[in-house]
């Protein structure tokens, strides 16, 4: 399941981690490998519910992991590695 968040936030809802990296990754590939202008760029995090944890805390990991990814990419490009897509 797809969810739009907000402004420009997604939720995409699954049973493990695995599919969805690999899901999220080819989605990735599909974008960059098109011509857009300007360039079409996205981040991800994926978290895994734990028994007994919140929402809160499941989006909070989410979110930290799309940040962290994005700190990342920054980096990369920082390096002349063409992080950002």
């Amino acid at each position: 399941d797809v969810i739009r968040w907000g402004g420009d936030e997604f939720l995409v809802i699954g049973e493990s981690e695995q599919p969805l990296q690999k899901r999220l990754a080819a989605l990735e590939a599909k974008f960059a490998a098109e011509r857009h202008d300007p360039p079409f760029q996205f981040s991800f995090g994926v978290s895994l519910s734990v028994p007994g944890e919140g929402s809160d805390r499941l989006l909070h990991r989410a979110d930290q992991a799309m940040y962290a990814e994005k700190r990342r990419k920054h980096e990369r490009a920082a390096a002349g590695e063409g992080g950002l897509r």
